[in-house]
């Protein structure tokens, strides 16, 4: 029976972080059997190479022991890691090392140094610099120091704790027990990167159903929590030593509680809950249990001072932001924090606000002591309330509303009504925002700085958001019809600035400002240039606000729509994943949802890469599903379709779309305008899978949908004409192809000039359609002074098709030198179509010269689409290779096969292309498949041309 209640008694010892190793066991028992007896074996005096001296404290995590390392000839305090999970937990055993190894390089006067990281009879210890001296939790009950001298202190130790995180390295358990204060006065944190590991290490085996019975509940055991809360293990001079797995509950932040890992935010947080406890005598947040704990801070509300207490309320103000329950509410480093503290120790006041708006926010707001009898002034609440409503008054709004109408094309009257209401609606919901953060502030005094400080940085953005688009809109020579329903649409909401933040449908905001109200203003205008085309003007704005420091996640977005406009996909593309890791580091969710659909749309309906396009949105719709964005995840997952769709799964693409077009219905309702998206998205998967009737439908619904959100005459409007006109001649709908991207490039010609890029390519879509239908002259008056390589495309074509060779090498030569010269954005799709050309014109030689180079200029078609990227111009490779062959009077079988494959198997073909294939398969069919090779290809040329174009007239002759 005693051998029995001794063993509980050292598991229970032990057990706290799971079953200990056999080598404790062992001590254990030897310690107890002889604190019971009188006798017994002593402890092993050996540790790899340290020879331990004396142990000098236990805890949670194990023994500390006062050794001598003979190598060095030193003592050093060498730390026995007692961690089931490590044992278990291959990997997280070797990243604490590997972050040991990091400690032991990393030199900083406020850090106890990490000499060695060992395995010893399969137990971890560490070695490290062995300090004389107290605890920082019994120095400061020994010398009850003022609060500057405690500033001070905490300062240098919050020092330690930056400069591990400059380094990468998280604490994750700091408090008083885990900082030392030297005999020679030093101020030192200790304990670094042991319980982090440990926590992962715990995490992985509750994830894989390895953690220990004893484990799991010692994470769950409320009835433990007040012991727990208040533990500091270790009370020798070298210091308290980290609790168990997760640190200590009473300084742990709230995302720790969650059962999250820590990061240097969370440090931040527990150094202020650490200071807080040393300069008012009482935690910030009390529970007795985790869930008390987790309540309080959760109500945000930390347990004031005492009414003596004298200490300057920015102090507080620091400490209450350093506390907030969102991470992303705190400073954005702990160096940030100490700058501030250090500001107060040494006598200074900084305000660190925004550039231009000091003066406004903290207008009326003085520095006061705690505990001071001040006769108070009138109080004035910082935000000015008619900052953003300059020239939003009645005579401002019946000036718009006429400029509105006045515009040629203006907006009907619903259409007005519904911008002039969203305009209201924001002035509306701005001061009500106002209201309740200047109720609050006035309540709260300078207790309220800290969360005021965001709050009114984030309603001056919202307003400068709001006038930047009143400029925009009344602006002389602007087009405001064009704009005034997408820039209302973008304006935020100005109540998001005050919802609660635990509010689970709020995306959480961004970890730091990147922008200063200024630059956020100038943001709007240029996003309001976007709006009106005015691409160049738009694009001169974003490059200024790049080229400051720090960069932008928001503004590199906006970066990268621009130069996907321009044209130039490919540093679009960089730009986009430049602002995506901006947005990731910045935890701002809302550019990461956009800038992975922009960069999915890219690569997947440019056919630039399906495959890696489908990866990004498939981030996007998870990102956009998470912070209860649906019109975002309805983009995303559309896309997911489109990618599909190029994979070859068209089958798949529609049951994807059609999907996502259910669930955005479900959430935002039948008659929502975003609806029109999904209709335009099945009606190009449908044209390209062959589907004639439902393209069209859906098309048909596209338009009206957009045509009763934007009104009649927007550009948006007349650009989706032009891209349903190229889907309707996929499924052979010519003579309406033609009539659709008539009326969507005459809209734009009109408002635009046919100078603008979105008139320029419209003006191409039109002639492709012309030259299609026979129409030559009128095509080629519309690409008059056009010198864009897709222009010279598309004349070497019809060069080619009226059998004008000459002219059409010609052509051809003129686009290789237009790309050679880098006069526009590299695109593949374009080097495919000149080595196309180039290919088809030596081919017709039929020399042995030029059926070289025509099999060579196949053979860097079939490269350039090797990788899944351009697979819809893989064909032209395989025709060319095709007619080289024929015309060679070699075998021809294998090339038949992989061209017919891939007429089957890639959906979206230009009709052109699959016509040319069409008639060499026939041209090269063996007798007993001549029939069905002339009824393929004169069904594909009746689809892509008219009865009078040349190619249809030679095959019939």
């Amino acid at each position: 029976m005693t051998s029995s209640l001794l063993e509980d008694d050292v598991q229970d010892a032990l057990g706290v972080l799971g079953d200990p190793s056999e080598a404790e066991l062992r001590r254990a028992r030897a310690h107890a059997h002889r604190a019971l007896f009188g006798e017994g074996d002593e402890a092993p005096l050996q540790i790899g190479r340290y020879s331990l001296i004396a142990n000098v404290g236990h805890g949670g995590l194990g023994h500390v022991w006062k050794a001598h390392d003979p190598h060095l000839d030193r003592v050093v305090a060498l730390k026995l890691l007692r961690a089931q999970a490590l044992r278990q937990s291959p990997r997280a055993r070797d990243q604490l090392l590997a972050e040991a190894a990091s400690m032991g390089r990393l030199t900083h006067p406020n850090i106890v140094r990490v000499y060695d990281l060992g395995d010893a009879d399969g137990e971890l210890y560490v070695a490290m610099e062995f300090i004389e001296g107290l605890t920082l939790r019994s120095w400061q009950a020994q010398q009850n120091p003022d609060w500057r001298t405690l500033l001070r202190i905490y300062l240098q130790a919050g020092e330690g704790l930056a400069g591990a995180h400059a380094e990468g390295l998280v604490h994750g358990d700091f408090k008083p027990d885990n900082v030392l204060i030297g005999d020679d006065g030093r101020v030192l944190v200790s304990d670094f990167a042991v319980a982090q590991h440990l926590s992962r290490a715990q995490a992985s085996l509750a994830g894989s159903g390895r953690s220990s019975g004893r484990e799991a509940a010692r994470l769950i055991d409320e009835e433990s929590w007040p012991e727990a809360a208040e533990q500091t293990p270790f009370e020798t001079s070298l210091g308290a030593h980290a609790l168990p797995i997760m640190g200590t509950p009473a300084y742990m932040a709230p995302e720790q509680l969650d059962g999250e890992i820590a990061d240097a935010l969370a440090d931040q947080f527990a150094f202020c809950v650490a200071l807080w406890e040393a300069l008012f005598g009482v935690r910030p947040f009390n529970g007795r249990t985790r869930a008390q704990l987790r309540e309080a801070i959760a109500a945000g509300r930390p347990r004031p001072p005492s009414a003596a207490t004298r200490l300057p309320k920015r102090l507080l103000a620091i400490l209450q932001r350093g506390l907030a329950e969102d991470p992303a509410q705190r400073y954005p480093s702990l160096g940030a924090l100490l700058h501030e503290l250090d500001a107060l120790a040494s006598r200074r006041r900084r305000w660190l606000l925004g550039a231009g708006l000091s003066a406004v926010l903290i207008a009326g707001i003085t520095g006061v002591a705690f505990g001071l009898s001040v006769e108070p002034e009138p109080w004035e609440c910082p935000v000015d309330e008619t900052y953003p409503y300059l020239g939003w008054l009645d005579d401002a709004r019946a000036a718009l509303s006429a400029r509105l109408r006045e515009d040629p094309g203006a907006l009907d009257a619903a259409a007005l009504d519904a911008v002039v209401g969203r305009l209201d609606t924001f002035a509306a919901r701005w001061d009500e925002a106002r209201t309740q953060t200047c109720t609050e502030l006035e309540r709260e005094g300078d207790e309220g700085m800290s969360a005021f400080h965001d709050r009114a940085l984030c309603m001056y953005a919202a307003g400068g958001t709001f006038k930047s688009f009143l400029e925009i809109l009344m602006a002389e020579g602007g087009q405001p019809r064009l704009v005034a329903r997408p820039v209302v649409a973008e304006l935020p909401d100005p109540r998001r600035c005050v919802i609660d933040i635990s509010d689970p449908q709020r995306a959480p905001p961004p970890k730091r400002a990147r922008l200063d109200p200024e630059q956020r203003l100038r943001l709007a205008q240029a996003r309001a240039l976007k709006h009106s085309a005015r691409l160049d003007a738009a694009l001169a704005m974003i490059d200024e606000l790049g080229a400051e420091d720090p960069p932008s996640a928001s503004v590199e977005l906006d970066h990268g729509q621009l130069l996907s406009r321009l044209g130039d996909t490919r540093a679009a593309i960089q730009v986009l994943e430049r602002a995506s890791a901006l947005a990731e580091l910045d935890n701002n969710l809302q550019v990461e949802v956009l800038t992975a659909r922009h960069i999915a749309e890219l690569l997947i309906e440019l056919d630039e890469d399906p495959e890696r396009g489908l990866g990004w949105a498939e981030r996007s719709a998870l990102l956009a599903a998470r912070i209860n964005e649906p019109r975002e995840r309805l983009a995303s997952e559309l896309l997911r379709g489109d990618a599909s769709l190029r994979l070859g799964e068209g089958a798949r693409a529609i049951e994807i779309q059609q999907a996502a077009e259910q669930t955005a219905v479900a959430a935002l309702g039948p008659d929502d305008p975003t609806l029109w998206l999904a209709a335009e998205h099945l009606a190009r998967t449908h044209a390209e899978l062959g589907h004639r009737d439902a393209a069209i439908e859906q098309l048909e619904r596209a338009i009206a949908l957009r045509t009763l959100e934007l009104g009649e005459g927007h550009l948006e409007l007349a650009a989706l004409r032009v891209r349903g006109g190229r889907y309707l001649a996929l499924v052979g709908a010519r003579e309406q192809a033609r009539a659709l991207i008539a009326e969507g490039h005459a809209e734009l010609d009109e408002q635009l000039g046919r100078g603008h890029v979105y008139s320029r390519r419209s003006a191409r879509a039109l002639a492709r359609r012309l030259y299609a239908e026979g129409l030559d002259p009128d095509a080629e008056a519309l690409l008059a002074g056009d010198e864009h390589p897709d222009a010279l495309l598309l004349r070497a074509r019809a060069a080619l098709d009226h059998a004008e060779f000459e002219g059409a090498r010609a052509l051809v030569e003129a686009l290789r030198a237009s790309l050679d010269a880098g006069l526009h954005p590299r695109e593949d799709r374009l080097h495919i179509a000149a080595l196309e050309l180039d290919g088809r014109l030596a081919a017709l030689a039929g020399d042995a010269r030029g059926l070289a180079q025509a099999r060579a200029d196949a053979a860097a078609i079939l490269a350039l689409t090797a990788d899944g990227g351009r697979r819809r111009d893989r064909p032209r490779g395989l025709a060319l290779e095709l007619d080289a062959a024929m015309r060679a009077g070699e075998p021809v079988e294998q090339h038949r096969h992989r061209l017919a494959q891939a007429l089957a198997e890639i959906p979206g073909l230009a009709p052109e292309l699959r016509a040319w294939a069409r008639v060499l398969l026939w041209r090269s069919a063996p007798d007993s498949q001549r029939a069905d090779g002339l009824a393929a290809a004169r069904a594909a040329l009746e689809h892509a041309y008219a009865p009078t174009h040349p190619a249809r007239v030679d095959f019939e002759g």
